[in-house]
């Protein structure tokens, strides 16, 4: 078992230094063998070890990949913050969010917050927005 959690109750994982991506590249090729994390994420994703991201805070672009290719979520009633915020910068996810998040979610919902950099805020009970981040996550704390 593996169990993603942060050390930081406000920021479970932000997104990557953008100056540091080819770095980032750099050393996803070293562990893979490709230039990219998503390859790393499609690993987590399909491996033995059941994986678990605890979600406080803060987890955006990257870490929201991260957090969809565990096998479990569980994200904190009050603080957790979910955003693909790639289209704020002209991108589109790269590392499996279109695909988990379509999986989820379904495509025009999917679109919907890949597209606008949609912040799911402060996931509160028994409002919509915990109904979208139920999607995402497999319960909330």
């Amino acid at each position: 078992m593996l169990i993603f959690s942060s050390a930081d109750p406000h920021c479970f994982i932000s997104h990557v230094e953008v100056t540091k991506v080819k770095e980032y590249h750099e050393e996803a090729a070293k562990l893979s063998g490709e230039p990219t994390i998503a390859l790393l994420f499609r690993r987590l994703s399909s491996s033995r070890l059941v994986s678990i991201a605890q979600i406080e805070g803060r987890v955006r672009g990257a870490g929201c990949e991260l957090v969809l290719a565990c096998d479990m979520r569980f994200a904190a009633r009050g603080s957790a913050v979910f955003s693909q915020m790639e289209a704020a910068f002209g991108l589109i996810p790269g590392g499996g969010a279109a695909q988990s998040l379509t999986r989820r979610m379904g495509r025009g919902r999917a679109l919907e917050v890949m597209l606008s950099a949609l912040i799911l805020e402060r996931v509160l009970a028994g409002t919509p927005l915990e109904t979208q981040s139920l999607y995402v996550c497999a319960r909330l704390y």
